[in-house]
């Protein structure tokens, strides 16, 4: 979704700063959690040879795994309080480690390399059982479905999301995608190069449209944008029903948006 010679320009310390409200930062280094509450069971054709279990978890005693699909279901239940049961069959995680290192990896990014190892893992349920089964998700979206929307736009497009707060700019955020790939990560603060007075825009999210023209002329052709209040975008990070939300603020006349409820 990001290009790997991604170019990221005109962010300014306090911008760069909310912006980091958009994701969450604490797994960056290391997408395990410090103390994972993960049980994982190895096993050989069936015979287990080792139960890794989390402190403070009291395991069952396994000897056989005949079905490691419901048997990790069944523990997950079982052991209230487990973030996920791995089940892995050694012959099918040697294999699965070999098919990853041999996996043509030079022309993508992070992330496609990420999602192509899940898939991979996800072709053998019977040799690598997970419960719950993995879902990566951005601020409640299928990460699958973000990539999809992405690429379905024209090529190339802009992406805009302004959030005011107390009547200025508190986030801004301008992506240009082409080629499938988010080629350009910047703010508003970009535009002044061409001359653009964006010292207090958004100031309002009846600034849309003139903020939307600009982003046209001088990144490219505007696919969605949304600019909207504070609060609004707060509310929106963690509901379960974002759509409908975003309509209601916009009826309220505290966002408005292009592309996005159309």
């Amino acid at each position: 979704m990001i290009a790997r010679d991604v170019e990221i320009v005109d962010l300014r310390p306090g911008i760069w700063r909310n912006l980091i409200s958009l994701m969450d930062v604490s797994r960056l280094s290391d997408i395990r959690p410090v103390q994972p509450n993960i049980l994982s069971i190895l096993h050989h054709s069936g015979k287990v040879l080792r139960v890794y279990a989390p402190a403070g978890f009291r395991v069952p005693t396994i000897e056989q795994v005949d079905d490691p699909q419901e048997l990790a279901k069944k523990l997950y239940y079982q052991l209230p309080g487990l973030e996920s049961v791995q089940i892995l069959e050694r012959d099918s995680l040697m294999l699965f480690s070999d098919q990853v290192q041999r996996m043509d990896w030079m022309p993508s990014d992070m992330e496609d390399f990420a999602l192509h190892a899940f898939h991979l893992a996800g072709q053998d349920p019977a040799g690598l059982s997970f419960f719950p089964p993995f879902s990566w998700k951005w601020n409640g979206f299928p990460l699958e479905e973000v990539r999809t929307w992405l690429a379905s736009g024209p090529d190339p497009c802009a992406y805009f999301l302004g959030v005011v707060r107390d009547g200025a700019p508190w986030l801004t955020l301008i992506l240009r995608a082409a080629e499938k790939k988010v080629r350009l990560i910047t703010t508003i603060d970009y535009l002044k190069r061409f001359d653009v007075p964006v010292e207090r825009l958004p100031a309002s999210p009846k600034d849309l449209a003139v903020v939307c023209d600009s982003i046209h002329a001088h990144v490219a052709p505007i696919r969605a944008a949304l600019i909207c209040d504070y609060m609004v975008f707060a509310k929106l990070l963690t509901s379960e029903e974002k759509r409908r939300d975003l309509m209601l603020a916009a009826a309220d006349g505290l966002a408005s948006s292009f592309g996005i409820l159309e």
